[in-house]
């Protein structure tokens, strides 16, 4: 009887599931880039935690991941993904709304500088616009006297 029921329970779920891609009601988009912080320099082989603020423009985005790029070893391209909702009313969100911040980590593994380009909209000629940021690398951390 057990298994009977578990069978039923399994087949009632599977059919009341919808994987039909008609039906989604959030999308992902690019949101901007208004701050990060990053340290005065890196120290080859370190981690650290960049705190970066994005501009959420409506109450239907939430984040959902940072998009990297590397356009070469030490150059990074990085956008802030916000899932959007398609379902609901999405009124804009209020100057105190509407900054997040969200963090990510990064590893140093190559010498020279970083550059660091943050995605903060589109021009009014749809081309995109970065936050550049530079961060030399350094052998150790400095000793202060």
């Amino acid at each position: 009887m057990k298994k009977i029921l578990l069978l039923f329970m399994l087949m009632l779920t599977v059919v009341s599931c919808s994987l039909d891609d008609d039906e989604a009601n959030f999308h992902y988009e690019f949101v901007p880039v208004v701050a990060a912080e990053f340290p005065e320099n890196f120290v080859l082989g370190s981690t650290y935690t960049i705190p970066v603020e994005f501009a959420r423009p409506t109450e239907c985005h939430f984040f959902s991941n940072f998009a990297f790029e590397r356009p070469d070893n030490t150059t990074r391209r990085i956008g802030v993904v916000n899932s959007v909702f398609t379902d609901r009313d999405c009124p804009e969100t209020t100057a105190e709304e509407a900054v997040k911040e969200m963090s990510f980590d990064f590893m140093v593994i190559y010498e020279g500088t970083y550059t660091f380009q943050l995605w903060n909209g589109e021009n009014a000629d749809g081309s995109n616009q970065y936050l550049e940021i530079q961060v030399p690398v350094v052998a150790e951390e400095p000793t202060s006297n």
